[in-house]
Formats: C-alpha cells, structure tokens, sequence
C-alpha cells in the first residue's frame, strides 16, 4: 500500500496578497488533445529541482478521472495509461530541451481552500509519474517508491 501513496500527489500552495486575501491557483492555459482524442487541460510546463541540484522537466495538467484519496488498485490502470498518453505528447518537447528526466502530475481540480491561521490553503490531489531517460538513451517510466535519482 505504501508505493500507492507515492502515486499521491498533495499539491498544497499557501498564497496570500498584501491585503491577505488569498489568491486563487493559477487556471490551465491550454488544452492538449492525447492520442486517444481525450482532451487535457494542462498548465504551463517547467522545471523540478531535486536536493542534488539535477533538474527535471514538469508537465502538470487536470484529470478528469475520478481519483480516490489514497488511490485504489483498481484506479491505476487508467491513470497510468493517461500518463503514458500525456509522456508520448511531452517526450519530443522533454527531449528537445535536453531533459534527462521527466515529472508528469495529474490533479483532479484546482483544489478546495481551507482557512489556515491567516492565510488559506489551498489543496487537491491526484498522480505524479516519472520518466528517465537510461545511459543508452531509452526512456522508461520508474516504479513507484523507486529513487528516480538513482543511478541506472
């Protein structure tokens, strides 16, 4: 059960303006179409840095699947294939940016917000799947609860 909470993804964002109203999350900007013709809505992609300083490219993006809170065996398949859809759509993008890893997160909304002292937290949940790219240039997905900084 433990490697199923690492596919679970908390998204907690705390963010307050100078007048402490909180600020929403920030809206998808774009839509992508899957091979499958399911449509996406995906945020704006960037970079994940882990403590070692090596860098990873990051594609978040909202889910349609009815995900569950630790995520069920029985969700997975699913998920797992739209991770896949969504890598064969990033990969040349990945690539092209000379990124040897790659960090693909799934939310089910934009999160629900909880007062919190002064400010308001914001959180959601969904799925977080990597991508490495091995020293002869082949790229896998890594197994959950597997250090994706490992060496190959």
């Amino acid at each position: 059960m433990r490697p199923l909470l690492t596919l679970a993804v908390f998204l907690v964002v705390g963010a307050c303006n100078q007048a402490g109203d909180p600020l929403p999350p920030p809206p998808p900007v774009h839509v992508e179409t899957l091979p499958s013709g399911k449509e996406i809505k995906a945020f704006e992609p960037g970079t994940a840095k882990f403590a070692d300083d090596s860098l990873a490219y990051r594609f978040s993006y909202l889910t349609s699947l009815p995900l569950s809170l630790p995520i069920k065996p029985s969700e997975l398949p699913a998920i797992t294939a739209e991770a896949d859809e969504v890598w064969a759509v990033i990969r040349p993008e990945v690539e092209k940016s000379g990124f040897n890893l790659a960090l693909i997160e799934s939310q089910t909304s934009l999160g629900v917000g909880y007062p919190s002292g002064g400010s308001t937290v914001t959180s959601a949940h969904g799925s977080s799947f990597t991508f490495k790219r091995g020293m002869d240039g082949t790229w896998s997905r890594v197994p959950p609860g597997v250090n994706p900084l490992a060496k190959n």
